[in-house]
C-alpha cells in the first residue's frame, strides 16, 4: 500500500481516542476523523481531541456536560464558549453545545440580565462579556441540529430580556444606543 492508501484504511477504521471517550463517540456519530501520511498530524489531532475533550463536563456534579475554557478558568464564559466556540462544537457534538447556551438561559437574573459567566460557583453577572452576537451562535445551532423549536424559544426569550435590560440599564443618555461606559466592561 502507498502511504496515502494507508491513512486512508486507518481514516475508514476510524479508531477510537482512548483518552477522550465522550467526544471521541461524539465524533464517530458525526462521522468525523483525521488521517495523514504524516504520523505527526495525526498525533496532533489526537492531541487536539484529548484537550479539547478535558474542556467538556459538569461544572457541578449531576449537571449536564457543557464547554469550559479549559485552563485556569474553570467554566463557561458567553464571549467565547458560551457564543462562538458552542457554535463550532454544535457540529459535531450537539448535545453539549445545546447544554452550553442554555445554562446562560437558565442562570439569567430576574430582571433579564445574563451571566457574563458560569462556574462551579454559581453565575457572575459584574461584567457584560456579549463579543459574539448570542444570537448567531444560537440561530446556526438551531439550523444545524435539527431545528428544535423549543430550544429556540427559550433562547430568544432569554435573549429578548437581556436586550430589554440593556435598553434600561446602559441607555443614560436616552439616544438609543448601548453604552459601554469603560473599555473593560
Amino acid at each position: 500500500m502507498t502511504p496515502r492508501e494507508t491513512a486512508l484504511a486507518r481514516l475508514r477504521r476510524r479508531e477510537s481516542i482512548d483518552q477522550a471517550p465522550g467526544l471521541a463517540a461524539d465524533l464517530a456519530a458525526q462521522g468525523i476523523g483525521f488521517a495523514a501520511v504524516d504520523g505527526v498530524l495525526e498525533e496532533r489531532w489526537r492531541q487536539a481531541v484529548v484537550e479539547l475533550d478535558g474542556c467538556i463536563g459538569p461544572l457541578v456534579e449531576g449537571g449536564p456536560a457543557v464547554l469550559r475554557e479549559g485552563g485556569p478558568y474553570p467554566g463557561s464564559w458567553i464571549e467565547s464558549t458560551g457564543s462562538i466556540s458552542a457554535e463550532v462544537l454544535a457540529r459535531f457534538a450537539p448535545e453539549v453545545a445545546q447544554s452550553t447556551f442554555e445554562q446562560f438561559a437558565t442562570g439569567q437574573r430576574d430582571d433579564g440580565l445574563i451571566p457574563y459567566k458560569v462556574t462551579a460557583d454559581g453565575t457572575a453577572f459584574s461584567q457584560i462579556q456579549i463579543v459574539t452576537p448570542l444570537a448567531r451562535s444560537v440561530w446556526h445551532h438551531y439550523l444545524l441540529t435539527g431545528r428544535d423549536g423549543l430550544f429556540l424559544r427559550r433562547m430568544f426569550d432569554a435573549m429578548v430580556r437581556n436586550d430589554a435590560w440593556l435598553a434600561r440599564h446602559r441607555d443614560t443618555l436616552g439616544t438609543g444606543g448601548v453604552e459601554a461606559f469603560c473599555t473593560f466592561d
